[in-house]
């Protein structure tokens, strides 16, 4: 079973829902104990009662079961990295001439949305937001359209009539700055204001795709309900499918600038398949998600086992770490490796086979537990995952693995970002880490674009330092390709006490900076096509147009750097030749 969830079964009481995502058989029905909420395709969202999590796995139409896990932003530094200059309309932002994107949605998934910024109103005041969707539990759901049993779901009549009163955020009991926790600006509201901002706002706060509809999908977990800005990975699929079922029949495109670090990386993940599927299911539709800014976090190390041979990696906890550490090794389903975990200043190894879960025990005390799965169900290959509680020693723990049986002998293994937590992170040493397939849990996918970010100085495009390289761990190029992400301008969201929609502007860097480019320039896209473009045609139309730039990694660059005039010059190509008619 899924180490997250004999996680999840430990920390929760029999009586109370764990969130899972499920993989059915196809021809089966669900189980009754599994209370499904979304569906995609095969895939499932849902809740199960933690006592009744074993029954549901082991149920004959269930695959695979996984447990939620955490997302968060993926915003860099609000400082600008030297050298670099900010972007303006030549360089990125939205090009004289191209289309709006008016009759197209574009939906963002974030935190801190500041629906009463100018960035976010059409000329005479009103909102152009459908429906803002408030994931945080406070006080059960509200909305008739709520199906999802949490939240609040506040429509486009609700806000505008919040918009008319002397304080809106009182109103609607909302305020962005409340996922403000850098003094900045919320994530959310520049994100969105990058990719869509108005004509009309502020010079600056402009996006991309200016007339396009918006839909905000405030996110928020179960799994640390009082920790701001964090969702999880059951909730962004809920949160998908909120923005699917308010566009309905509308071309729409999302944006999701968040991810963390584990995983497998290799696109079969059931939130990568569930995304690739809702992707396929229909023409006109579009996910962008950010690369990630973890190539220089020290969170990856790869290697290669020989035949009798061992490979000893060093995972370094902080001293006073509030946090569970977690580590995942991936390696081929062909090989058998042996773990050992050597626990700082000890000699002895915890030994765990092929197979084995064991608890790591010091002192009469757990502080914590290593699962080595045989044949992951999704990917067929071993995993191991290895969780040290915050009581665990702090210092350097040793992972070693043995081969056994040795056919392939790679391996990757990645430590998780800690939850927002400063200082709390957990890493390998400098000499043992790699950049390379640095990308985000959910930035691996086959239908979805996955942006990396570039700084734009005098001398020409260069990759951020920050952003995240490939290759898959199936060895694909990722990211798909590379936009503005160093020293960003767009709308800052309203600081606590000051009059609405006065907060004007900010910069960020971050691949979450970089992916509501491409989501802005997929939704003027779709909104200039003569029809709804299927997700083979719009990767085509923007890959094929991207600037490649002499010089660059191609697994940290993809295809190189988005040219959103070039998209539509061969959009136009494209029509003249009858391939979009």
């Amino acid at each position: 079973m899924d180490p997250g969830l004999e996680e999840a079964i430990l920390r929760t009481p029999p009586g109370e829902e764990i969130e899972a995502v499920a993989l059915l058989r196809p021809g089966h029905s669900s189980p009754d104990a599994l209370r499904v909420v979304t569906t995609f395709g095969p895939i499932v969202t849902g809740r199960i009662l933690a006592g009744a999590v074993r029954a549901v796995r082991a149920h004959p139409a269930v695959v695979s079961l996984k447990a939620a896990r955490v997302v968060e932003l993926s915003a860099a530094s609000p400082a600008a990295v030297p050298g670099t200059v900010r972007t303006g309309p030549s360089l990125g932002r939205r090009a004289p001439g191209i289309p709006a994107g008016r009759g197209v949605i574009l939906g963002v998934l974030d935190w801190g949305c500041d629906f009463a910024h100018p960035a976010f109103l059409r000329p005479d005041g009103t909102t152009r937001l459908l429906a803002l969707w408030d994931q945080r539990q406070r006080g059960g759901p509200a909305g008739a359209d709520n199906i999802y049993g949490y939240g609040r779901i506040l429509d486009r009549a609700r806000i505008d009539r919040a918009l008319t009163t002397p304080d809106p955020y009182s109103d609607l009991d909302y305020h962005p700055a409340v996922s403000d926790l850098t003094g900045v600006g919320a994530h959310g509201t520049l994100v969105m204001s990058i990719a869509a901002g108005s004509a009309s706002a502020p010079a600056g706060a402009e996006g991309v795709a200016p007339e396009a509809d918006l839909v905000f999908v405030h996110l928020a977990t179960g799994l640390l309900p009082d920790t701001a800005n964090l969702g999880d990975s059951v909730r962004v699929l809920e949160g998908i499918e909120f923005v699917r079922r308010i566009a309905g029949t509308t071309p729409w495109v999302m944006n999701l600038s968040l991810g963390r670090t584990g995983g497998d990386k290799s696109g079969r993940s059931l939130v990568e398949r569930a995304m690739d599927h809702v992707v396929q299911a229909a023409p006109g539709r579009a996910i962008v998600q950010s690369a990630g800014n973890y190539f220089d976090k020290r969170t990856h190390a790869e290697g290669l086992i020989r035949a009798g041979r061992a490979a000893t990696l060093e995972w370094r906890i902080a001293p006073d770490d509030p946090t569970t550490n977690e580590l995942e090794v991936w390696y081929s389903g062909r090989d058998v490796f042996r773990l050992e975990l050597v626990p700082p200043g000890a000699v002895r190894p915890f030994r765990v086979e092929l197979g084995d879960r064991v608890a790591i025990q010091l002192d009469g005390q757990i502080v914590g537990r290593a699962y080595h799965r045989r044949h992951e169900p999704l990917t067929g290959d071993q995993h191991v995952d290895i969780f040290l509680e915050p009581g665990a020693p702090a210092g350097a723990w040793q992972v070693r693995l043995v081969g056994r049986d040795v056919v392939d002998g790679r391996f990757h293994a990645w430590i998780e970002r800690d939850a927002a937590i400063p200082g709390a992170q957990s890493r390998f040493p400098p000499e043992m880490s790699s950049p390379r397939s640095t990308l985000g849990t959910i930035a691996t996918g086959y239908r979805t674009f996955v942006v990396g970010a570039a700084g734009l100085t005098p001398g020409g495009p260069v990759i951020a330092p920050f952003s995240s390289s490939g290759p898959t761990r199936d060895g694909r190029v990722k990211p798909d390709l590379l936009a503005p992400g160093v020293s960003i301008v767009g709308a800052r969201s309203t600081p606590a006490g000051a009059p609405r929609g006065s907060g004007g502007l900010t910069a960020l860097s971050g691949t979450s900076m970089a992916a509501p480019h491409v989501s802005g320039t997929v939704a003027a896209l779709f909104s200039a096509a003569p029809r709804k473009l299927a997700a083979p045609e719009t990767r085509a139309l923007v890959l094929g147009s991207a600037e490649w730039i002499p010089g660059l990694d191609p697994d940290r660059a993809g295809s190189g750097l988005l040219d959103t005039r070039a998209v539509f010059d061969s959009l136009a190509r494209s029509l003249k030749r009858g391939n979009t008619t």
